[in-house]
Order: structure tokens, then sequence, then C-alpha cells
């Protein structure tokens, strides 16, 4: 007789700023894989909710062209974010699974430019909401999964002034999960 294992969600665990996910070669686990994927992003989310406090911002180049990015979807111009920079900087993160403090007019992050700033990957998660919210393009759900995922794995390390941000980032990577699946005629479970 068998015994069922339980299917864990394990890309949202560790260091990840340090041990980065390749997530090549991932295997198929079906609903179980999602059950899981929401517990994991449910637990991150209750943490959060749990020590959100007032509002802050990240400094540096790189957070003020995110907040630049952002205004720009905010106000429905994709390809104004895309002009500034989006698209590369969705490429750099996916090649390093990092967001650093600066980076050179050729993408390549500055010498001594930090990349363990959480406040920078909550705001980079909402400039890709943002982003797939006006584009089919699923590179942006896809970046924002792998946020996320970063987030999670340290969700007690988010500064307590990003937390609700957070919190509510977990509702809006679901919905757009949830719509991708609808268009693609998915039924989640």
């Amino acid at each position: 007789m068998s015994t069922a294992r339980a299917i864990t969600y394990e890309y949202a665990s560790g260091d990840l700023l340090e041990q980065r996910q390749t997530y090549a070669f991932s295997t198929y686990a079906g609903a179980d894989f999602l059950h899981a994927w929401r517990a994991s992003r449910d637990a991150a989310r209750a943490l959060w909710q749990a020590r959100a406090a007032g509002d802050e911002q990240a400094a540096g180049p790189t957070a003020q062209l995110l907040r630049q990015l952002q205004s720009n979807l905010e106000q429905g111009d994709l390809q104004a974010a895309r002009d500034l920079g989006l698209d590369r900087l969705v490429q750099r993160f996916e090649v390093s699974k990092r967001i650093h403090y600066a980076y050179d007019p050729d993408w390549r992050p500055l010498e001594d430019a930090g990349y363990r700033d959480l406040v920078l990957y909550v705001e980079f998660a909402l400039v890709l909401v943002a982003a797939a919210r006006h584009s089919s393009a699923l590179s942006y759900l896809n970046a924002l999964l792998k946020c996320m995922d970063t987030l999670s794995a340290l969700a007690h390390m988010v500064p307590a002034g990003h937390c609700a941000h957070a919190a509510r980032l977990i509702d809006m990577e679901r919905a757009l999960v949830e719509r991708c699946a609808l268009h693609a005629g998915v039924m989640l479970p």
C-alpha cells in the first residue's frame, strides 16, 4: 500500500536572494500544486497583515524608476513604461532573480549595488501587476510569480511599512493567475 505524499510549494522557501530558484525542469503536479501555492501565499499574507505598519518608500535610482514605471502604468501608458525600460528590468530580473539598487546604462548592476532591499521587490511586484493588467504578455505575470516567491520566502524580512502592500499583492497575483487560466480555458481548483 502506498501512502500519498503531500505536495508542498517549494519555490517560496529559503533565502531566494542568495540561493536563487532556477525554475528549470519543473514537474507538473496539477491541482495539488495550486493548492500548495495558495497555502504558501496565504501564510505570507497572514504574516504581512499582522505586521503591517505605516508606508515607506525605497530610495535610489531603481526605486525612482519603479515609481515612474508605476505612474505610467497607472495612466494606462504601457508603451511609456516600456520606453523607460520596463522590459529590460523584467529581463534582468528573470536572469538574476534580483532587483538591484542601481544599474548602469547597459542594465548591469553597478558595483556595490545591493539587491537585498525587499521594498524594491514589493514595488517591482506592484509594477508587474500593473503591466500584466495592461498587457496579455505572460512575461509580466511570470516575473510577478517569481518575485512573489522571493517575497513569500522572505516574508518575515519585508519591512513593516510595506507589509500591507505585500499582503494585497497576494490577491492581485491570484486574480491575474485566475484571469490567465480563464483566458486559456483552464478550470482552477
